[in-house]
């Protein structure tokens, strides 16, 4: 069960970290060499970029590894309240 709670936490994390990547790219590349469309495209991507894109479960959260970790911890916390509750019984 963990592993397909994992899998597209894992890939949603991928997906952020290489479209936080894209203005670095762009900016290290050598955009000031080309013609004034080519920069005014290079601008124009690199303004989109400012916000990295998310995959979203829903319209609940964003999956990343932190989701993962929030999920495992939660889920922990509430199986160790059940086993407490069944102990007293």
């Amino acid at each position: 069960m963990l592993v397909q709670i994992f899998i597209p936490c894992f890939f949603a994390e991928e997906v952020i970290t290489e479209s936080v990547s894209i203005i670095n790219s762009c900016y290290e590349s050598m955009w000031y060499e080309c013609n004034v469309s080519t920069r005014k495209f290079f601008f124009i991507i690199m303004e989109r970029a400012k916000r990295p894109v998310t995959l979203k479960a829903g319209p609940f959260f964003t999956l990343s590894l932190n989701t993962f970790v929030m999920i495992c911890k939660s889920s922990y916390s509430y199986c160790a309240v059940l086993f407490n509750l069944s102990e007293v019984e």
